[in-house]
């Protein structure tokens, strides 16, 4: 599931979704809230596959001193279909259709942290899979310094040197990245990002000193 929000002050106007169901992946919608009691409403589907994801791009903006994302239109959604190969697509708009992955077995997707100040400073949408082998690897498709965006190239998470069966992903509120992993025998790591800057969209700080009254400065030597 992904809401959708497309004003900072207001909540998810949309639930965008995408599914398994007797091994062909489909999509759905439903409005949020569902005052007409539509429920959900079938989209369209992708063929047969096995493990999804689904993520909005978009835009953090500070509200209330909590972060929220500020979506775009539609979601990018993600699929391993029965061959093993790892798909993306920007919901409906099969221009977009690309093969990320080959040898997958698990999907997971966030959209992670994006500096607003500095544009190119983006971790993206992340897409973290498991493949055959156990191993983990990831994706982003970010902003780039000239603006415009694109899928980075694979990597693994090397450090994680088990043989994982499940993965989900998170962010923490200093601006990092995690991924979480259960490896063959049930226990769980939690591989987290180093900070890539110190804040994401603080506004310039200036402070101002002044000495009232009298004050001695005392001199102090190092031995």
């Amino acid at each position: 599931l992904a809401p959708r929000r497309q004003r900072v002050t207001g909540p998810p106007n949309r639930i965008y979704e995408i599914h398994v169901q007797n091994g062909i992946v489909g999509t759905a919608i439903r409005e949020y809230p569902d005052k007409f009691k539509d429920g959900w409403q079938n989209q369209f589907t992708l063929g047969a596959g096995s493990k999804v994801a689904i993520a909005f791009d978009g835009e953090w903006h500070r509200y209330r001193k909590l972060w929220r994302l500020v979506t775009h239109e539609v979601p990018w959604i993600f699929w391993v279909d029965d061959t093993g190969v790892l798909w993306t697509q920007h919901w409906d708009d099969v221009s977009t259709l690309q093969q990320l992955a080959t040898g997958v077995t698990y999907v997971r997707a966030i959209r992670a942290w994006k500096n607003l100040n500095l544009p190119d400073k983006d971790q993206g949408i992340v897409v973290g899979y498991i493949k055959s082998d156990g191993s983990v690897y990831y994706r982003n498709y970010c902003q780039l310094q000239d603006l415009s965006y694109t899928w980075e190239i694979e990597r693994q998470v090397t450090e994680f040197v088990g043989s994982a069966v499940s993965l989900n992903l998170f962010i923490t509120n200093d601006y990092r990245m995690g991924f979480a992993v259960e490896d063959s025998l049930h226990d769980i790591y939690w591989y987290i990002t180093d900070r890539d800057w110190a804040g994401m969209a603080i506004a310039p700080e200036f402070i101002q000193t002044s000495v009232g009254g009298s004050i001695d400065f005392i001199p102090i030597t190092r031995e």
